[in-house]
């Protein structure tokens, strides 16, 4: 039983190791992002295509709610 539990524990840290150096490999460095944005792609630049991704990837959360004309709108109670 305890051989088993080694064994497990072993493999939990393996996994979480291989987890971590994928999280390193796809973590992106904002200066080096910023740097490539702006340049051209002959130069080294981002192409459309990933620009477009990073956009995707960051505006993926935003939730846009309709601002309409509301005479009321100042004494709206959101939550109940």
């Amino acid at each position: 039983m305890e051989d088993r539990i080694k064994q497990l524990r072993a493999d939990q840290a393996k996994d979480a190791l291989a987890a971590e150096r994928v999280s390193q490999a796809t973590a992106t460095d904002i200066s080096e992002l910023r740097a490539r944005w702006y340049k051209n792609e002959a130069d080294g630049g981002l192409p459309i295509s990933q620009k477009r991704a990073y956009l995707r990837e960051a505006l993926h959360a935003v939730i846009l709610h309709p601002a309409g004309r509301d005479a009321d709108r100042s004494t709206r109670t959101f939550l109940k």
